[in-house]
C-alpha cells in the first residue's frame, strides 16, 4: 500500500481535533486587537442589540405611550390620522386689508362693470380727500408782523449827506409775511390744478372746425364776426378754471381706466354730463361718431372741444324752436326750465352770445355768465 494511503488511514484520537481548534482560537485572541474584534462584530448580520440601548422616553411617558403619540398617517388632504383621531393642521393667522390697492379692489368686485365703476369712484375720492386733507395742514410757523422787525438805522453822516425822502412804496422790511397765504395758494393750486393754464385744455383747431361743420353754430359765428371759436374756447377755459381735483378728476380717472362711468356725472375738459355726451353723439353721429365710444372719448381735448361746439349748435336749435313755439313749462325737465328762464330771454333780446354762454350752466346765473365772458377777446 502506498505511503499516502497509510497516512489517511491512521486513526485520530477522539477530541484531539476539538482541542487543537480551541488552542488556535485562544492563540488568535491573544494576538488580535480590540478594534478588529469590534469590526468583526459589526459585520455580523445576526448581531444582538442590547436592551439597555432602548430609546429614552421624555416627560415620564412609557414606550407604548410614546409610540401611540408619534403615530400618524398623512391622508393627502392636509389632515392626518393619529392616536387622537383625525387632526387638521394649525390654521395660519390671516390679516385682512380693509383698504386694498386699486388693482386688488377691482379683482375683488369681479367682472361687474357697475361695481367696478363704483369702487373706482370710492377709491379715487378717498385718495383725493387724503391729499386735500394733507394740504390743509398749515405749517406751524411764526407769523411775522411789522412790529417784530427791527428797522435798520442809517449812519448819521449818510443821513446828513442826502435829503430825507419819504417813500410811499412798501418794501420787504415793512411788509409782514404771513405763511398762511402761501399755504392757501398751495391748497388752491392742489384743489384747482388747471386754474393757472386753462387754455392748455382747448384745441383751437377743433374749435375752428366745430364753428364751420355745425350748421347753426356756423351761421351764428358769421353773424357775430367769427366769434364761434372764441366762445367755444371761453367756455372750456371757464370749466378748467373751476376744475377740481377732489371731484372732477375722479370721474375722469375712472373713465380713462374703465372706458365708462356708471353714474351721470360730468366728464372731461368740457365737464359735460354723460347723458348730454351720448345725446350729442346720437344727434351728430357723422361728426362725433358712435355714442358707445363717446364717454371714453370725452376725456380727449380734441373731442371735448367738438362736444362744446355740438352743444352750442343744439342749443341754438332749441332757442329758435322755443321762440317760435313756446313749450309747456310744466313738462320741461329741471335743466330745461333753467334754460327757459335764464338763457332764452337773452336770446330773444338779441344777446345771442350771452344766451349761449348762459346755456352751458344756466343754474350758475350771472356769476357763470361773467366768468365765461372774461375769457372772450
Amino acid at each position: 500500500m502506498p505511503e499516502e494511503q497509510t497516512e489517511r488511514s491512521q486513526p485520530v484520537e477522539q477530541g484531539a481535533e476539538k482541542k487543537a481548534l480551541s488552542t488556535a482560537d485562544a492563540q488568535a485572541a491573544r494576538t488580535t486587537s480590540g478594534s478588529e474584534v469590534k469590526e468583526v462584530q459589526a459585520s455580523n448580520p445576526n448581531k444582538f442589540e442590547s436592551m439597555t440601548e432602548l430609546p429614552t422616553i421624555k416627560d415620564g411617558k412609557s414606550l407604548e405611550e410614546h409610540q401611540q403619540q408619534s403615530f400618524g398617517i398623512d391622508m393627502g388632504d392636509s389632515t392626518a390620522v393619529t392616536a387622537k383621531g383625525i387632526e387638521a393642521p394649525a390654521k395660519k393667522k390671516v390679516s385682512l386689508d380693509l383698504r386694498p390697492s386699486y388693482v386688488e379692489g377691482l379683482k375683488a368686485v369681479g367682472n361687474d362693470e357697475e361695481a367696478q365703476g363704483r369702487f373706482s369712484i370710492d377709491y379715487m375720492e378717498r385718495k383725493a380727500k387724503e391729499a386735500f386733507d394733507a394740504l390743509q395742514k398749515l405749517p406751524a410757523e411764526q407769523v411775522l408782523i411789522a412790529s417784530n422787525i427791527t428797522p435798520t438805522v442809517t449812519n448819521f453822516d449818510q443821513m446828513q449827506q442826502y435829503p430825507e425822502v419819504q417813500s410811499d412804496v412798501p418794501n420787504e422790511g415793512t411788509i409782514a409775511w404771513d405763511p398762511r397765504k402761501d399755504a392757501k395758494k398751495q391748497i388752491d393750486k392742489g384743489l384747482y390744478p388747471h386754474r393757472e393754464n386753462p387754455e392748455e385744455w382747448v384745441d383751437n383747431e377743433a374749435a375752428r372746425l366745430a364753428s364751420q361743420c355745425f350748421p347753426r353754430l356756423a351761421a351764428y359765428s358769421v353773424r357775430h364776426e367769427g366769434i364761434g371759436p372764441h366762445l367755444i374756447s371761453a367756455i372750456l377755459q371757464n370749466e378748467q378754471t373751476y376744475y377740481r381735483s377732489d371731484k372732477d378728476a375722479v370721474p375722469d380717472a375712472v373713465v380713462r381706466r374703465t372706458g365708462a362711468l356708471p353714474l351721470d356725472m360730468t366728464v372731461g375738459p368740457a365737464q359735460m354730463k354723460v347723458s348730454n355726451i351720448k345725446h350729442l353723439a346720437q344727434t351728430y353721429p357723422d361728426i362725433l361718431g358712435s355714442a358707445s365710444d363717446s364717454t371714453h372719448l370725452a376725456t380727449d381735448k380734441w373731442y371735448a372741444t367738438m362736444l362744446v361746439g355740438a352743444y352750442l349748435d343744439d342749443k341754438i336749435q332749441t332757442f329758435e324752436s322755443w321762440s317760435k313755439h313756446p313749450p309747456d313749462r310744466t313738462k320741461l325737465t329741471k335743466d330745461e326750465r333753467y334754460q327757459y328762464d335764464h338763457a332764452l330771454p337773452l336770446w330773444k333780446a338779441g344777446m345771442e352770445t350771452k344766451a349761449l354762454a348762459m346755456s352751458y350752466n344756466p343754474a350758475g346765473g350771472k356769476d357763470h355768465l361773467n366768468n365765461v365772458l372774461k375769457h372772450l377777446p
